[in-house]
């Protein structure tokens, strides 16, 4: 998750320390009967639901097995954890000048009103069985069972968040954060299991030494969505934020506020066709203080008739293609899911002292 930290912030991955941490002591307590112990494992998972109000699919759901097995002390303890929760949620929102719950109203508001990429319903069934290393894990087949039932609450939570994810059309990887840990100590459990199996110790142990190795040097040293945050990297690199103009064509702009300096003057081009040395020119020409011009795209080829411009006033740059392979071949998977994935380009212009 770490790269994905670096290139932006995640509340499912802020969430993930407050889950685990909420869990461990959860079952602690109920071991040891200690109610005030349960009290702050519910308020650490309370505290994740604020990060990423999904996780309160998890919360709910801990709760009503609590209900269920009609343990009163430790539900009602889950009643005031909630209780208490919601009421900071409520001070956080009047802190900012918001009414009550607005935020998670207007959080349901927002992924129902806009058309976000969707994928197959089976998309975070096949991402989590991916997860546990298949074909290798089924060495581990004859013992999910009995590690299901020796951590049934932990076990229902998740199916119940992989479940709800699963109907609803709004799919994004990052979304499945939170229950990762999950899946990983259930591995670990079966691994236990079957530590004296010979099945274990030479075909998933090796797998998982060898795959694991080798997944984690790409993605740690290769980013994702270069694309997307390179550009804007880039401007602050070269640009200089008094004597400059950024023009963005089709480049998301909600990266702007994290990744770009505020005092870089920005401006959206609207056009359809390729942009002109002419165009540049003006823009100059207009403004007498600025002497930089860098234009980003989405589209590369929207800068092809900039490329290597030189004139009388301005001298441009060749375009310079943001990109990894992690991208590259991600957009080529899916390039209608993973848009924020693909080649964008940018170019240089400085004027020219006469």
């Amino acid at each position: 998750a770490m790269p994905y930290a670096a290139t932006r912030s995640f509340g499912e991955a802020v969430a993930i320390p407050f889950v685990m941490l909420g869990f461990g002591l959860g079952t602690y307590a109920q071991q040891k009967n200690k109610t005030w112990l349960f009290l702050i494992g519910l308020i650490s998972i309370g505290v994740a639901v604020l990060f990423r109000y999904q996780v309160g699919l998890i919360y709910v759901a801990y709760t009503f097995l609590l209900l269920f097995k009609k343990d009163k002390k430790f539900f009602y303890t889950a009643l005031v954890a909630g209780f208490f929760i919601t009421a900071l949620s409520i001070s956080i929102d009047l802190l900012y000048g918001r009414y009550p719950m607005e935020t998670l109203f207007e959080y349901f508001v927002v992924n129902y009103k806009y058309d976000f990429g969707a994928c197959k319903w089976y998309n975070f069934i096949l991402l989590v069985f991916a997860l546990t290393l298949p074909p290798f894990c089924l060495v581990f087949i004859d013992k999910i069972k009995k590690v299901f039932m020796d951590n049934l609450e932990v076990a229902i939570c998740f199916l119940v968040f992989l479940i709800a994810h699963t109907i609803t059309s709004h799919k994004e990887e990052r979304f499945m954060l939170p229950i990762v840990p999950f899946i990983l100590i259930f591995i670990s459990a079966l691994w236990v299991e079957k530590k004296d199996s010979m099945l274990a110790r030479f075909i998933f142990s090796p797998a998982f030494l060898i795959i694991n190795t080798i997944v984690l040097i790409i993605v740690v040293t290769v980013p994702s969505q270069k694309g997307l945050i390179e550009p804007l990297l880039f401007a602050n690199k070269k640009l200089s934020t008094e004597k400059s103009i950024l023009i963005n064509i089709g480049i998301s702009k909600w990266a702007y506020d994290t990744h770009l300096k505020r005092s870089i003057s920005t401006v959206d081009y609207l056009l359809l066709e390729p942009i002109t040395a002419k165009y540049l020119e003006q823009a100059l020409i207009n403004d007498n203080e600025k002497d930089q011009i860098m234009v980003i795209a989405e589209d590369p080829k929207m800068l092809f008739l900039i490329n290597k411009y030189s004139s009388s006033s301005i001298k441009c740059d060749q375009i310079t293609y943001h990109t990894s392979i992690i991208d590259k071949v991600l957009f080529k998977l899916n390039p209608k899911y993973n848009g924020r994935k693909k080649t964008t380009g940018s170019v240089l212009c400085s004027k020219l002292v006469i």
